[in-house]
C-alpha cells in the first residue's frame, strides 16, 4: 500500500488523538487553576480574619490521645551535654538489645516512627527522638541555632547521654541528611545506617571511607515499612 494512502488513513486517529491529549491537559491545567483559586481564597480570609494565627490550623488545647498510646514507649527528656537543651524522646525495650535510634523528617516529629517504635522494642533499646525545634523538644528562637553542626552534635549527645558508645541510626528525610552527615564526622558512633527516602551522599571522601571499612555501608529503603498498624492510631 502507497504511503501516501497509509498517512491519509491514519490522519483521522492521528488527530483525534491530538485533540484529545490537548483536551485531556486542559482538564487538568483548568483543575489545577480552580484548586490553586479555591485553596488561595481560603488562606488569605485566614489571614485577613486571623491575623496572628495566619495559615495555620486551630490549636489543639490538649494533645491527641495516640500521643500518649502507653504502647509505645515511655515519654522523657534528655538535657544535653553540649547546649543545655533539652530533648524530648519515646524509649522503649530498653535491655532489649542495642540503641536503634530514630531521626524523624520535616515537619514531624517522634510519632512518625510509631510502627517502627512497636515493632523492634523486643528486640532493641528503640528511641525516637524529637529533634530541637520540634514536639516538646526545647525550640532556640534564633535560626543560627539550627545548624547542620549543632544538630549534629545533638544526635552525638543523645547517644551517649543514653549510656550507649555507638548506635543503629534510622533516618528520614530531613532526619536522613542529618544521619549521613554523622555517619562522615562521627563514624565510630554509627554502627549501621538505615536511610528511608533521601538522597545518598556518597562523597568521594565518604565512599573511600565505607570501601576502606572505617564507616558501615548504609541500608537504603525508598519508603518507609509499617509492618503492622497499632490499634487506635
Amino acid at each position: 500500500m502507497p504511503e501516501l494512502v497509509v498517512t491519509a488513513l491514519l490522519a483521522p486517529s492521528r488527530l483525534t488523538l491530538k485533540l484529545l491529549r490537548a483536551f485531556m491537559w486542559s482538564l487538568v491545567f483548568s483543575a489545577a487553576l480552580v484548586a490553586a483559586a479555591v485553596y488561595g481564597c481560603i488562606a488569605f480570609t485566614h489571614v485577613l480574619c486571623r491575623p496572628r494565627r495566619g495559615c495555620c490550623g486551630r490549636p489543639r488545647s490538649t494533645p491527641p490521645a495516640c500521643l500518649s498510646n502507653p504502647t509505645l514507649g515511655e515519654h522523657c527528656f534528655l538535657t544535653l551535654k553540649s547546649s543545655g537543651l533539652r530533648l524530648h524522646y519515646v524509649s522503649a525495650g530498653r535491655g532489649n538489645g542495642p540503641l536503634m535510634l530514630f531521626l524523624h523528617g520535616f515537619p514531624e516529629n517522634w510519632f512518625s516512627w510509631r510502627y517502627q517504635l512497636w515493632e523492634f522494642q523486643s528486640r532493641f533499646h528503640v528511641v525516637a527522638v524529637d529533634l530541637r525545634g520540634y514536639g516538646s523538644s526545647d525550640a532556640p528562637r534564633d535560626v543560627d541555632c539550627y545548624t547542620t553542626d549543632l544538630l549534629m552534635t545533638d544526635i552525638q549527645d543523645v547517644i551517649l547521654g543514653l549510656g550507649y558508645s555507638k548506635c543503629i541510626l534510622v533516618a528520614h528525610d530531613w532526619g536522613a541528611l542529618l544521619a549521613w552527615n554523622f555517619s562522615i564526622y562521627y563514624p565510630s558512633l554509627v554502627e549501621r545506617m538505615v536511610i528511608v527516602s533521601a538522597a545518598p551522599m556518597l562523597l568521594p571522601s565518604h565512599r573511600s571511607l565505607v570501601l576502606a571499612g572505617s564507616i558501615p555501608a548504609p541500608i537504603l529503603f525508598p519508603v518507609a515499612v509499617a509492618p503492622r498498624c497499632l490499634p487506635g492510631t
